[in-house]
């Protein structure tokens, strides 16, 4: 803004300012502003106090319009500072409007990223889920092509068991038609030694052998009491077992089946038990059916049916156990007699305990107790490391060979206590 030249007041002693107009308002009336160093000219000198009331009333008016410039000036700063001020405000308000642009903007370009971040996690997603989906499909696909080799190599095992089966009949029957006939020979040489009439012939009765189906049975163990010190047990141990079968013959002499099977470390004296209780010695007054406990990592065990075995006859027993699908098969004279799941999943059983027959320890290597013991005979005891297939305890219940896998068999037994008998025995026809 621009100021303009203020003019000192008069001095005293000198004439006041005129203006322009003031000069020419003198001269239209005949007058002339004194000069100094001038006689004023005109056509006749006023006097001096005439002089003093227009010298006092030129400088009163010169200073009512110096007062009114200066009001003007004073208008017009206030007014560019209104008009400043203004501009300002304007600036300042452009400036948050173009700050609240930006805000809107910067929130607009974080929602979509926000957006797109969104997106990419939900397509993320959908491929985890796809491959997820893919890799069951996969499993699945792999499980049902494992199921159908399975099927077929047990449907080939089966009809190799057929024609197995089959091929023993033929010889039976091919061994049973040489006997007639060598019958029928001594029959015909008795007849023509005696020389007797046919109607007087004397029928010849044969005494059929006793022969052998059900071998491999090593030996076999008689426990005639129950007695704390009728116990068998092994020169060696288990090693751990995250799977296990144990198979048997058994001939029971008493109506119940006892301990045949107790497996102790130091820290656990049932870390593998077959016991079957006495329900004799119970408190109980109604009868139950007999059952053997299996007994896998005391206290977990379940409950086998074994009412069929205490009828006085030879019996072929198996359990199996999984702790990789958490299962158990019972197996009675090559039927499945009970199986169950959820049991001792992601178990093992540790190695280096002590393996007894015939009675229950409830410490490592004794605390025996005379009413857990076993009494009768068995043969055939076996333990493998793995779960036998259902072809696997067909062929060892009737005597077929033994499957590998044995870590544990009557051949390391070194030590017979008590009353306890071992009888060399290859074929279960041949233990009495």
């Amino acid at each position: 803004m621009r100021t303009r030249l203020q003019l000192p007041p008069p001095h005293p002693t000198q004439p006041p300012y005129q203006s322009q107009e003031e000069r020419k308002r003198l001269g239209e009336r005949g007058q002339e502003s004194p000069l100094p160093g001038h006689p004023q000219q005109g056509p006749k000198p006023q006097s001096v106090e005439e002089t003093r009331e227009e010298v006092e009333m030129e400088r009163r008016r010169g200073d009512e319009v110096w007062r009114r410039s200066e009001v003007t000036r004073t208008e017009m700063r206030r007014g560019e500072k209104e008009r400043t001020e203004r501009r300002r405000e304007e600036e300042e308000r452009t400036e948050r409007r173009r700050g609240e642009e930006e805000r809107t903007e910067w929130r607009r370009e974080e929602e979509e990223r926000t957006e797109r971040r969104k997106e990419e996690e939900e397509r993320t997603e959908r491929r985890k889920e796809e491959e997820e989906r893919t890799e069951r499909r996969k499993e699945e696909e792999e499980r049902t092509e494992r199921r159908k080799e399975e099927e077929e190599r047990t449907g080939r095992r089966k009809e190799e068991e057929e024609r197995t089966g089959r091929r023993k009949e033929e010889e039976e029957r091919t061994e049973r038609r040489k006997e007639e006939e060598e019958m029928k020979g001594e029959e015909s040489q008795i007849q023509n030694l005696l020389q007797l009439p046919v109607r007087h012939k004397i029928p010849l009765q044969h005494i059929p052998r006793r022969e052998a189906t059900i071998c491999n049975v090593d030996s076999m163990l008689l426990f005639p009491s129950a007695s704390s010190e009728n116990y068998v047990t092994f020169s060696r141990s288990f090693p751990a077992l995250p799977e296990l079968s144990v198979c048997l013959w058994l001939r029971v002499d008493v109506g119940y089946v006892g301990t045949l099977l107790s497996y102790a470390t130091e820290d656990n004296d049932n870390k593998l038990v077959l016991y079957g209780r006495n329900s004799s010695s119970s408190s109980s007054s109604t009868p139950s059916r007999a059952t053997l406990d299996f007994v896998v990592g005391d206290p977990a065990y379940r409950e086998l049916p074994v009412d069929s075995v205490l009828d006085g006859c030879w019996h072929h027993l198996c359990v199996l156990w999984s702790s990789i699908q958490g299962r158990f098969w019972h197996y009675t004279d090559r039927r499945l007699t009970s199986a169950g799941s959820r049991f001792r999943k992601g178990y093992e059983v540790p190695g280096g305990g002590i393996v007894v027959l015939g009675a229950e320890q409830d410490s490592q290597g004794g605390g025996f107790d005379p009413t857990e013991g076993f009494v009768g005979r068995l043969a055939g005891f076996t333990v493998w490391d793995r779960v036998l297939s259902p072809g696997e305890v067909t062929g060892v219940a009737m005597g077929r060979g033994v499957p590998r896998g044995v870590v544990l068999e009557l051949g390391d037994v070194d030590g017979v206590h008590g009353e306890v008998q071992q009888v060399a025995c290859e074929c279960l026809e041949h233990c009495s």
